[in-house]
């Protein structure tokens, strides 16, 4: 009962139940205390039929659009640099973290949203966005801008060479 609450474990029918992150890598979320509150995970072979990624379902204790995935790893150098830097997803703020840049975020699995940029303005009073060059990137870094400047917070673009973008995606 506690898996399937949690959301690490689907019930099928009465006593059938399977992974949910069978066949990924698995990353915890945390909130800003640095608990875990959810998981998020990427496939390792694509088929074509998965999703590429998936979280957690919502709980209790784990809303997507008020968690901001690795500020309990990058609220500090957040708040050093008065930038947060946000980027689209967990495996580009791990990359992030790991080439240096320690005051990079991602949204949890959802769209940025006016709660998301309200906790980040505990820690700086601007935020740059750099989101995949794709359509919905784009769409994605047009909104995102609107919902910083409704919420006074300065906003910058980091625009990222496509040679350069999604290496590993290669």
């Amino acid at each position: 009962e506690e898996m399937v609450a949690a959301g690490v474990t689907i019930q099928k029918e009465k006593n059938s139940f399977y992974d949910r992150f069978r066949g990924r890598i698995v990353f915890p979320i945390n909130n800003v205390m640095g608990l875990t509150v959810a998981f998020t995970s990427r496939i390792l072979e694509d088929d074509g039929k998965s999703a590429k990624y998936i979280n957690s379902s919502e709980s209790s204790i784990y809303i997507k659009g008020k968690t901001i995935y690795g500020l309990d790893k990058a609220k500090m150098a957040i708040k050093e640099a008065d930038l947060a830097v946000f980027v689209e997803g967990n495996m580009d703020v791990i990359s992030c973290h790991q080439a240096g840049f320690k005051n990079v975020v991602a949204t949890s699995g959802t769209a940025l949203t006016p709660d998301q940029v309200k906790t980040l303005s505990r820690y700086a009073e601007t935020v740059a966005f750099s989101f995949d060059t794709d359509k919905a990137g784009e769409i994605a870094m047009k909104r995102a801008v609107e919902i910083a400047l409704q919420n006074d917070i300065n906003s910058k673009i980091i625009s990222v060479p496509a040679p350069f973008k999604d290496l590993m995606k290669r």
